[in-house]
């Protein structure tokens, strides 16, 4: 697990430089593809459910249904890293502004990034995954003012890519969900909107491709922002794409 962890922290490490305006998809796409499989690993979304891609790179959303052929400066975009190596899966994403963004979009990005470091600080033996999401949703719900979106979630990692525990939502309270123990292994993935959600039966449907898509106004027209990493409730470690792509609290 550390091993995988550091790779897909390194990855986007990697394909920072690369994220500017008029870059594709297909294009951030072919460079993680590359690395990760230059080093020994298989880009576990591909194929999986019939996902086409090796990452997932998400534009600020806008009224579209579809992706830009290019990004453009002022866009803000997640890119999703997940590779499976030594029969084990490490998952990680990161936000990346590209050029010069509003202001308001920037705070969201902030605000999130923060709020995924408070979530990670209640990770630990003993506690409950409700500590998490109650920790997100008390930063950027209440503090802010945003939405926190509830329909996706994190999820246990490990030989499996999605497996239990379920870490949903990240509006949890605290001192609910399951109890977190020496070896547990999974993501947390905060998503949050500049607006408060609507309810999650309107939040997103299935798109024809069989992914998913955003149907709200406020959802397609207001950037949102969503970080994630693997942690393990076993010290506490936290794997991110962060200078040396991991950091250990005890």
């Amino acid at each position: 697990m550390r091993a995988n962890c550091r790779l897909v922290a390194q990855v986007l490490d990697f394909v920072g430089p690369h994220v500017v305006p008029g870059v594709s998809t297909d294009e951030l796409d072919r460079l993680c593809h590359d690395f990760i499989v230059e080093h020994g690993a298989y880009p576990s979304p591909l194929n999986h459910k019939g996902f086409p891609l090796r990452v997932a790179a998400h534009p600020k959303p806008k009224k579209s249904e579809h992706l830009p052929s290019g990004f453009s400066a002022g866009d803000i975009i997640n890119i999703d890293v997940s590779a499976h190596l030594n029969g084990f899966h490490g998952d990680t994403s990161e936000m990346f502004l590209i050029g010069k963004v509003e202001p308001e979009a920037r705070k969201l990005v902030d605000a999130t990034r923060h709020s995924l470091d408070l979530g990670i600080e209640q990770v630990g033996p003993g506690k409950n995954i409700g500590d998490v999401g109650a920790a997100i949703e008390v930063y950027t719900g209440r503090r802010h003012g945003y939405g926190v979106v509830t329909r996706f979630c994190g999820h246990g990692i490990g030989r499996s890519f999605h497996m239990p525990p379920q870490v949903s939502p990240h509006s949890a309270r605290g001192a609910t969900g399951p109890m977190m123990h020496p070896g547990n292994a999974f993501t947390s993935d905060p998503m949050i909107n500049q607006k408060p959600p609507l309810s999650a039966s309107r939040q997103v449907k299935p798109a024809r491709e069989g992914l998913f898509r955003v149907v709200a106004s406020h959802f397609v027209r207001r950037p949102r922002a969503v970080f994630f990493r693997t942690i393990q409730a076993e010290g506490v470690l936290e794997f991110s794409h962060h200078k040396s792509g991991l950091r250990l609290r005890v």
